[in-house]
């Protein structure tokens, strides 16, 4: 973890937030929506999931007039952290015991976004 840097340069990360924070009641919405939570903690946890997906969306702010993507194969597997987190967050409706999974996992995918992978090419 003391060798992750931040991909994304002050700019882009100002851009992303700025676009991340546009995002943020559109994505809790939604997640509440999709999980309809019942109990307090339940209630915190699709929020938070909300939260971290919006995130996730704004880390892919377009640069130049295109998408922002970085390393394929990066920018695929946090790609799909959005979609399987709304899966979970729809399933929370009827288990509320995956909602946590659902906000670990859209937490990878923003972990996933913000950290430069020993892996991905340099640019």
């Amino acid at each position: 973890m003391s060798e992750s840097v931040l991909l994304l340069a002050a700019p882009m990360r100002r851009r992303s937030l700025a676009l991340a924070g546009w995002l943020v009641p559109f994505t809790v919405l939604g997640s509440w929506l999709l999980a309809s939570p019942a109990a307090l903690s339940a209630r915190a946890l699709t929020v938070l999931t909300g939260i971290l997906v919006a995130g996730v969306l704004g880390t892919y702010a377009p640069v130049g007039g295109r998408l922002f993507i970085g390393c394929t194969p990066c920018a695929v597997a946090a790609g799909a952290s959005v979609p399987l987190a709304a899966l979970l967050l729809a399933d929370g409706r009827s288990d509320p015991a995956v909602l946590p999974i659902a906000a670990i996992i859209a937490t990878f995918g923003l972990v996933q976004r913000l950290r430069e992978s020993a892996s991905c090419a340099r640019p």
